[in-house]
């Protein structure tokens, strides 16, 4: 009996020993947890930082670049360079970000260029596409677009200046994409028009 005893008084020094380490595990698998969690909210944290520091560094260069601004008025041709102008400022800066390209342009539309803005942005996507869309539609309709296509068939360079000549080929092909669809199409478009 005595043996028994202790026996018994082993078994509970061992389970309450077991139970001990138990608790301590426990504790330890807590505390590794609240790290990994920690560690976590860090890491997205982080990832939210880098984004939002990227769409602010961008802003801050799109700023820095000083493209033009956009008045409104009826001149197809400037809003047409406007589009394009700023189009190579987004893609100068690698700037992809849809909403953030909305943002940047409609902060240089003024006039009646942002009024125009302030009352159609609630009725197109927040997307750069509907934005442009929108603005051409608005600025550039489609019967300036054919007078600009028209003017680009009839180009010839005559008496005008080479450098006078290009830049003109080089706004109006945009309203003839078909003509100049391909680097060999654009040559043989501009060696005509010489």
């Amino acid at each position: 009996m005595a043996k028994q005893a202790g026996q018994a008084n082993v078994a509970e020094q061992v389970g309450h020993a077991g139970l001990t380490a138990m608790g301590a595990l426990a504790r330890e698998m807590a505390w590794a947890l609240r790290e990994s969690m920690n560690l976590l909210r860090v890491e997205n944290q982080a990832r939210e930082n880098t984004a939002e520091s990227r769409a602010s560094f961008l802003t801050r260069e799109f700023l820095r670049a000083k493209p033009d601004e956009f008045h409104g008025g009826p001149e197809p041709k400037k809003a047409d360079e406007w589009l394009a102008q700023t189009v190579k400022t987004y893609e100068k800066l690698y700037i992809e970000d849809s909403e953030l390209r909305v943002t940047l342009a409609s902060y240089y539309l003024k006039g009646d260029g942002g009024q125009w803005w302030k009352y159609t942005k609630g009725r197109v996507e927040p997307t750069w596409e509907a934005l442009a869309v929108a603005f051409q539609d608005k600025y550039i309709p489609p019967t300036a677009r054919e007078r600009s296509r028209q003017e680009f068939k009839d180009l010839k360079e005559l008496d005008m200046p080479m450098a006078e000549f290009e830049a003109d080929f080089s706004s109006l092909s945009r309203f003839a994409l078909e003509l100049v669809a391909t680097e060999e199409r654009r040559c043989i478009e501009f060696e005509k028009k010489i």
